[in-house]
């Protein structure tokens, strides 16, 4: 399960899946313009710099918040009723064949 999934009540998850979608595009568009900066100025390894210690800075700020945001126990998970029943029967379903269609 992600943590999407286990932090966002489910009423809301659609809403936080559109906001979570508009901010990874928008993230590549802003990247885009920001690295191709930095490569023009700097040389065509500086956006990858850039990118491993802006991510390295971003774990180093969160990692605390990880831990509790991440863990469930299984208890805490919502187990999602099933609905099998035990007298299920199967449908078979029938095709006309087509030598009995009209030609047009």
């Amino acid at each position: 399960m992600t943590i999407h999934l286990q932090a966002v009540p489910t009423r809301l998850q659609s809403r936080v899946g559109s906001v979570n979608l508009i901010g990874v595009n928008g993230g590549l568009v802003v990247g885009s313009l920001i690295e191709g900066a930095l490569a023009q100025h700097f040389g065509i390894a500086a956006p990858f710099w850039f990118a491993f210690v802006g991510s390295a800075v971003f774990v180093v700020l969160i990692w605390r918040d990880l831990r509790h945001i991440a863990h469930t126990d299984k208890h805490d998970v919502p187990q999602v009723p099933t609905q099998h029943s035990p007298s299920r029967k199967r449908v078979s379903v029938t095709t006309k064949k087509l030598s009995n269609l009209p030609v047009r």
